[in-house]
């Protein structure tokens, strides 16, 4: 019995040796710092009472400054940056102020009744280990018309590789329409949605009245993060509309090389 015993001891050993420790669970090799970049335009506004800038333009972002190596380092900072721009704006955020102070001050007319103009972009880090760094960026701007504008993107980025890590990357291959069904679940489920009620009753707008994820999600501690934006599925003025996958209920269908969901702790 004595000599079993040695032999599962040791088999259990060796077992626990060959189990590795999800990457989820382990520190990311990222050193990250935040970056912030602002311009103003002064002059406008009641001197006596409340100065203000006529344009005012601000960024703050992350930015990696450690890295496996160099090439990783450039890449996940330009994907960062790639998102804090608009498409066809000149490159760096020094130029991009320049041209919209320029433009600003170019006007013919200048309602006074019009507020000031304004860019606020803000990059944030939600989660980072060493199997994925998420990262939620928010713009708003305002450049004249009739109101600010608010938008959203998200990025999950491969620390070792510095590559974009889609959703189709996690999930593992017969699994997305699960995750979909789990996904809807939990939405009706969240907001008191009988299964047979239809979404469009309730006050959301789907094609079709058919419930799908959107394209932007964050890879979280705590799960699977879904975020949509304004106007996609609700009124624009209640703002995003954000769901929550917990790990405990779709770990089977996530592909385990992945690496991004934690054992429990």
């Amino acid at each position: 019995m004595r000599k079993l015993d040695r032999h599962v001891l040791l088999a259990l050993l060796v077992m626990a040796g060959c189990v590795r420790t999800p990457l989820a669970n382990q520190p990311s090799p990222l050193k990250i710092e935040t970056r912030r970049f602002e311009r103003t335009l002064p002059g406008c506004g009641d001197s006596e009472k409340r100065e203000q800038p006529c344009f005012s333009f601000q960024v703050v972002y992350p930015e990696v400054t450690a890295a496996p190596d160099e090439e990783i380092r450039t890449r996940l900072n330009a994907q960062v940056k790639a998102l804090l721009q608009p498409a066809g704006a000149p490159a760096g955020f020094e130029e991009e102020a320049a041209q919209l102070s320029e433009r600003y001050s170019s006007r013919e007319q200048h309602p006074e009744e019009e507020p000031a103009w304004f860019v606020r972009r803000t990059a944030e880090t939600i989660h980072s280990t060493a199997a994925a760094w998420a990262v939620r960026i928010e713009r708003t701007e305002y450049l004249g018309g009739a109101g600010a504008n608010t938008t959203y993107d998200c990025l999950n980025l491969n620390p070792a590789t510095g590559l974009d890590i889609q959703l189709t990357d996690l999930v593992a291959p017969g699994n997305m329409e699960k995750l979909r069904a789990a996904a809807e679940a939990r939405f009706r489920a969240e907001r008191k949605i009988p299964a047979g009620q239809r979404l469009s009753e309730a006050g959301f707008v789907f094609a079709g009245d058919q419930f799908t994820l959107p394209p932007r999600f964050l890879i979280g501690k705590q799960g699977l993060v879904f975020i949509y934006a304004p106007h996609e599925i609700t009124p624009e003025a209640q703002g995003p509309t954000y769901l929550i996958l917990p790990w405990a209920g779709i770990e089977a269908l996530i592909d385990r090389e992945s690496g991004v969901v934690p054992a429990a702790e």
